[in-house]
């Protein structure tokens, strides 16, 4: 059981990662364009959508892993239960 916890766990992590990534392109994309020509800004993070729309895949990723969690514990239970 311990490896679906570390399972969920790692994808709630890499699901609050992928938030924070992604919730800093977006806040960048409100950035003016730098008046100095050597700085390009890179297409995607010109625009925010691809940004949002990271994020709504950040949330259901940690979402997924939560319930991933509590269906561990259902099973956890279930064995203690059959143990009794």
């Amino acid at each position: 059981m311990s490896s679906i916890y570390g399972i969920a766990l790692r994808g709630i992590q890499q699901g609050l990662a992928s938030a924070s990534d992604n919730a800093d392109k977006l806040s960048r994309s409100f950035e003016p364009p730098s008046s100095d020509s050597s700085v390009t800004i890179a297409p995607d993070e010109s625009d925010g959508t691809d940004a949002i729309i990271g994020l709504k895949l950040a949330e259901h990723q940690v979402k997924s892993s939560a319930v991933i969690i509590e269906i561990a514990q259902k099973l956890d239970d279930s064995v203690l239960d059959i143990m009794a």
